[in-house]
């Protein structure tokens, strides 16, 4: 036991894992909201296909933030090719809940997010 209380024990524990290059590289690129949304989606991504599927409302829910804030950040992950959103339709054709898919991180980040010239769903944001 160590002065200031009980050292963490990482066999007894869940734990999960962010690559170096996440944090060396991004992380002042993506912020603190952008680095704390690509560690949730780490911590719970599916291990073998490295997905998660989480509504936006509980993304939003477990960070206190607003959707458009969770989104806004979803879309720099993406942009700068940390995750992949994968929109999904349900059996009617309407849009339903993204998957977020983990991607390797490029070795050399861009200085600038990609430009985003559509809207999911394919529709151009507004004055486009």
């Amino acid at each position: 036991m160590s002065e200031t209380g009980t050292v963490r024990d990482l066999r007894t524990m869940h734990w999960f894992s962010i690559q170096d290059p996440i944090i060396d590289l991004y992380a002042t690129l993506i912020g603190p909201i952008g680095f704390a949304l690509y560690g949730i989606l780490a911590r719970e991504a599916n291990k073998e296909h490295q997905t998660k599927r989480p509504s936006l409302t509980t993304l939003a829910t477990q960070f206190g933030m607003s959707r458009p804030t969770v989104v806004k950040h979803l879309y720099l992950l993406e942009d700068y090719g940390l995750i992949q959103i994968l929109h999904h339709a349900d059996t009617h054709g309407d849009a339903d809940r993204n998957s977020y898919l983990l991607l390797q991180p490029p070795t050399i980040p861009c200085k600038t997010p990609l430009l985003r010239t559509k809207k999911p769903g394919g529709r151009k944001p507004k004055g486009s």
